[in-house]
Order: structure tokens, then C-alpha cells, then sequence
């Protein structure tokens, strides 16, 4: 790669990186069907409605997943249709087209719709912001908030994915927003078998991402599991941002000569791990 060329990367890198801190619009960023009133409802974390369920085990909840995400059930007209944005736009990308993070809640419905089955939209915010952690973005959900009750955010890290991670961001992107639905959908279909000392990757969390991601690399080409060499499992202190409880994170930690790294959840945990005392939030290594 010329010099010319590694310069106009770095100045994209740059570019998404302070997109993803301003307000998203529907006639700017990345060229994708959207409306104004979702994309400000994600930005203004406001949800739809109250969950109110129905809510089921997680059992049922990882079965229906399974058969979802069947490549061979029919599907109804709107999800052929979502497919064909999501395929659309991965393959414009794929091909130098324009893009920006606003990517990760324009095309949300759709995600949410082809993979889910539509149950995360209306539950779910998604945001972006520098969480201070090897971790490409957290689901964080409120054990105790009444108004917010069975409903999560998705968090994405903005300066690991467009500063540090490795492969084209808008993949990470992707991979990252289909990883933490999954962990969100926990908060929306079974909130009573949330357990805040998990890891949140158990055999029902293994069973859905293996779904998804057979699902999206048929359609998409893009994995919604990339899995590193080493897990690490770890805990670390409470959260004020947003008043929220528990988070699941989807993290990278690798060390260059072969072993895990120690370290937790927030810069100052790194420097002492004396402070995981009495902690009621998981950071969760994929």
C-alpha cells in the first residue's frame, strides 16, 4: 500500500470516527432508507413503549432463534426486502462506496427484522461512544429502572473500531451490532434468567450467535462471530452512564506472546485489580 493511499485510509478512519459522535440524519453519512424519528429516538435513548412481553424461557427464546434463521423458511415480502438493503449496501461498500457509523442504527430495523424476527426494535437503542476498554461495544441494560424496564442499549466503541481493531471497520461494525443483539435479546424475551455474576455466553447465547452467523455469511458475507484465540472472563465496577445496571461487552484480549492479558473492565482497574471488590457488572470476552 503507497503512502498516498495509507494517508487517505487514515483520513476515513479519522472522518467515521468523528461521525459517530454527531447527530445522524437521514440525507447525510451513509445513503441507506431510513426515517429521521428512529434514527433521533436511538440518539435521544428514548424507547417506543414499555415491554410488556410476552416474555418466554430462554429455552424458547434460543429455539425460536434457531428456526428464524433457517436457511430454508420462507420468508415474508418485508424481510426479502430488508435482505435486498443489507445486501445492497455491503456489497456498494464492498465496492468503495460511501459509508459512516450511522450504518449501525440505519439499518438496525433491518438487522433486527431478518435476524431477530423483529422482537429488539422499539427495545433496543444503539449509540456510540469511547468506553475506555479493549472492548468493541457493551449491551447495557437496567436491573432497576422502572421506565427502562426489559429494555437495553447497545454500546459501540468508536475509537477501537475505527482506531485499533483489525479488518475493515464496517465489517467490525456489523459483527459487533449482530454480536450484542444477541446479548440484548435477552433483555427483551426472558429479563427473569438474566443473571448479573454470568459471563452472558452460555450454551443458549452459543446456540443463537452460531444461528446468526451462518445466516449472515450466507446473506451477507459478513461473520457475526470472529473468534479470537483467547476468552478471558472479567468484572468491573458499576456504571453511572445512563443509570444502567449489568453490561455484557464483546471484547478483544490477546497478548502477543501467546497468553491472556489481566486486566479488567476500565483504565483504572488495569492498574489495580484491588478495586473488583463488590461489583454487579460483566464485561464478557468473546
Amino acid at each position: 500500500m503507497d503512502e498516498a493511499h495509507t494517508s487517505e485510509m487514515l483520513d476515513c478512519y479519522d472522518s467515521w470516527y468523528d461521525q459517530a459522535f454527531e447527530r445522524f440524519r437521514v440525507d447525510t453519512g451513509t445513503r441507506y432508507p431510513s426515517r429521521q424519528d428512529e434514527l433521533d429516538r436511538h440518539w435521544d435513548s428514548i424507547f417506543k413503549r414499555r415491554n410488556k412481553g410476552p416474555f418466554v424461557s430462554s429455552l424458547r427464546a434460543t429455539q425460536d432463534m434457531i428456526d428464524h434463521n433457517d436457511l430454508h423458511r420462507r420468508i415474508s415480502s418485508a424481510e426479502a426486502a430488508a435482505i435486498a438493503r443489507l445486501q445492497g449496501i455491503t456489497s456498494d461498500v464492498k465496492h468503495g462506496a460511501s459509508w459512516g457509523p450511522d450504518i449501525a442504527v440505519k439499518a438496525f430495523k433491518d438487522l433486527d427484522l431478518v435476524f431477530f424476527g423483529g422482537k429488539l426494535n422499539g427495545h433496543v437503542c444503539v449509540m456510540w461512544d469511547d468506553l475506555g476498554m479493549d472492548a468493541l461495544g457493551v449491551t447495557e441494560y437496567p436491573g432497576d429502572a422502572q421506565e427502562d424496564e426489559n429494555q437495553s442499549h447497545i454500546v459501540l466503541n468508536a475509537d477501537l473500531i475505527f482506531n485499533q481493531a483489525e479488518g475493515h471497520p464496517f465489517c467490525q461494525v456489523l459483527h459487533t451490532l449482530l454480536h450484542e443483539m444477541v446479548h440484548a435479546l435477552d433483555t427483551v424475551r426472558c429479563p427473569h434468567t438474566l443473571d448479573p455474576q454470568s459471563d452472558g455466553h452460555d450454551k443458549h447465547f452459543e446456540s443463537r450467535i452460531s444461528a446468526v452467523n451462518g445466516r449472515a455469511k450466507h446473506l451477507l458475507g459478513v461473520a457475526a462471530v470472529v473468534w479470537e484465540p483467547y476468552k478471558q472472563c472479567h468484572f468491573f465496577h458499576k456504571s453511572q452512564r445512563l443509570g444502567l445496571r449489568w453490561s455484557f461487552g464483546h471484547v478483544r484480549s490477546t497478548r502477543k506472546d501467546g497468553g491472556q492479558r489481566s486486566k479488567y473492565g476500565t483504565k483504572d482497574e488495569w492498574r489495580g485489580s484491588s478495586r473488583r471488590g463488590g461489583t454487579n457488572k460483566a464485561c464478557i470476552v468473546m
